[in-house]
């Protein structure tokens, strides 16, 4: 089992995999904290595309924690 967390500013794109291994089985957790549902939808769009075969869950929130981070306006994937 691999654990990535990424966290992107607002506008932020996933420019590559955000696993270098292949696995069957794929689960990507998504916490969104914005209110900007295009970018929400490249995001979704960026992971089907690096990520086909992905489950994806997610949550809205006012702010993500990432390690020491918390930040707000961002999405934690």
């Amino acid at each position: 089992m691999t654990n990535n967390t990424i966290t992107l500013k607002v506008g932020e794109r996933i420019e590559k995999p955000l696993c270098e291994i292949k696995s069957a089985n794929t689960l990507v957790q998504l916490f969104f904290a914005s209110t900007d549902k295009e970018w929400l939808k490249k995001i979704l769009s960026d992971i089907r595309s690096h990520h086909p075969s992905a489950i994806i869950i997610g949550a809205s929130t006012d702010e993500s924690i990432n390690g020491p981070q918390i930040l707000e306006s961002c999405a934690t994937i």
